[in-house]
């Protein structure tokens, strides 16, 4: 675990450097951002909270060690979490694929894998297309309907209306960037 961990993480920090526009991406240097995305981790891994718990404390280091603004490293964190996402839908895609043909898998299951494995895939296209439209204002809106009180962002002066802003620009001028970034992520994967 110890010699294999540090060497999957390294292809997903360099996918989370891709998904920071180019101007920014330019400042990260890779050690410190492989253990501020290490400390973020730790927390995903002992939160509940759907394996994003520790996604605001990477984007609080990133902006404190590499002078990158709060909306730049906020929306870097919805980028990255996106594109790793679809690379493990295309890394599950890649088994199942594999399993139609080496493994003798009984009539339904291989029908229940593709619905699962379209399904997925569905799921991450609709979360790009939702992150187009306003994701982070949606989802602190919902939040918000829980509990009124917890303002968040906005107690870290950062406007969800200009995160959602920085990840619909992203989309539309650094198409490359999140696709370099996706496969950046599948071959973590495949480690």
């Amino acid at each position: 675990i110890f010699a294999m961990y540090p060497f999957m993480c390294l292809w997903d920090v360099a996918a989370w450097k891709m998904v920071f526009t180019a101007p920014n991406a330019s400042r990260l240097w890779g050690p410190e951002l492989f253990l501020i995305r290490l400390a973020g981790e730790a927390v995903n891994n002992v939160t509940p909270v759907l394996d994003v718990g520790g996604e605001p404390l990477k984007a609080a280091l990133a902006t404190k060690r590499f002078g990158v603004s709060k909306i730049a490293a906020s929306a870097s964190c919805v980028l990255g979490r996106t594109a790793l996402f679809l690379a493990e839908v295309v890394f599950i895609l890649l088994g199942l694929l594999c399993s139609f043909f080496f493994l003798p898998l009984p009539s339904p299951w291989p029908w229940v894998f593709l619905a699962a494995a379209v399904t997925f895939l569905g799921l991450g296209v609709a979360f790009i297309l939702f992150q187009k439209k306003g994701l982070v204002a949606a989802l602190l809106r919902f939040v918000h309907g829980f509990q009124p009180k917890l303002g968040l962002l906005e107690r870290f002066h950062i406007s969800s209306k200009k995160i959602d802003e920085e990840i619909a620009s992203f989309y539309t001028r650094e198409k490359n960037r999140f696709l370099w970034a996706t496969l950046l992520h599948l071959a973590g994967w495949g480690a």
